[in-house]
């Protein structure tokens, strides 16, 4: 799976990976749902953490989609709101 954080770059994850994110993300979501920033921030840091320290760089000519797209550390609970519409509109 080919995962971009935007303003960063691609990394690929194994299967492994990607169910230890899924795991977090759930949580994430109903964070993100409740507007609970004090518990969706960690939740994404952790996120990142993962796919930065455990997934592989995709080389930067890589043209090909990204599976998954997450925000960056810093982003709020609105614009990450607004990414998962957009995803929600794609799929």
């Amino acid at each position: 799976m080919i995962i971009r954080i935007m303003g960063e770059g691609q990394f690929e994850i194994s299967k492994d990976q990607q169910n230890s994110l899924e795991k977090i993300d759930e949580k994430l979501l109903q964070a993100i749902q409740n507007h609970n920033e004090e518990e969706y921030k960690p939740l994404l840091k952790q996120m990142l953490d993962i796919v930065r320290s455990q997934g592989r760089a995709v080389a930067q000519d890589y043209l090909g989609p990204s599976d998954l797209v997450l925000p960056s550390q810093d982003s709020s609970a609105k614009e990450i709101q607004e990414l998962i519409k957009e995803s929600d509109i794609k799929s």
